[in-house]
């Protein structure tokens, strides 16, 4: 990053805390907490931090990179970059939570003039996979989001965005793992979903 930049900090309250690049400790150290420079609650934590070049924003918000959130309910929403900078230590709430639900994901969604060919994978804590195309999920500014996957216990365990030509990726004992038939697996956003494929790691995470 340069000085001139923004470091754009996502935490499980749902809220995005910009900082100026200039104003982190300069030098060697252990730096400083970055609750100091925040308004974050100890009862929360930060999920991403990303480096943010405000002046190359584009005003057209289709230009401009996205990032898909996710919520511990299996909700979720696009948002803009343009629309994720805050003004004050307070931060801005972008993903609206209730009741339990926690923010738990904010996955780059890396080219926007190819998303109808890149898909999402997320399963819930019950081992249930289902797979659909990042085109069905809206962009918002603000907002619970759109049921991503449906759980009658539990709630989400992990998501994953890959192209389609890809196939289905996972990490196990050392070892990558694939699979490229998902028809087992493909269904519409908000899909209860199937049992995930033979090998798929305990721990529910496509990098166990």
């Amino acid at each position: 990053a340069q000085t001139t930049d923004k470091l754009v900090v996502f935490a499980t309250n749902g809220r995005f805390y910009t900082l100026g690049v200039d104003k982190l400790p300069r030098g060697r150290g252990h730096g400083e907490p970055l609750r100091l420079m925040i308004d974050l609650d100890n009862t929360e934590e930060v999920i991403e931090m990303m480096v943010v070049k405000q002046e190359s924003l584009p005003a057209e918000k289709e230009n401009a990179p996205h990032y898909l959130l996710v919520s511990t309910d299996g909700r979720g929403f696009r948002v803009c970059a343009n629309d994720i900078l805050s003004q004050t230590r307070n931060g801005r709430q972008v993903m609206v939570l209730t009741g339990d639900a926690k923010a738990v994901a904010c996955l780059p969604i890396v080219n926007q003039s190819t998303e109808s060919s890149n898909l999402i994978a997320i399963i819930g804590e019950n081992r249930k996979l289902v797979i659909f195309p990042v085109i069905e999920i809206p962009a918002l500014t603000r907002g619970r989001g759109v049921t991503l996957q449906k759980y009658r216990q539990g709630t989400m365990s992990d998501i994953k965005i890959f192209p389609e030509n890809g196939g289905l990726t996972w990490h196990r004992n050392g070892k990558l793992l694939k699979e490229t038939d998902l028809r087992p697996w493909t269904a519409r956003r908000g899909a209860i979903g199937r049992l995930a494929p033979i090998g798929f790691p305990r721990n529910n995470k496509f990098e166990g």
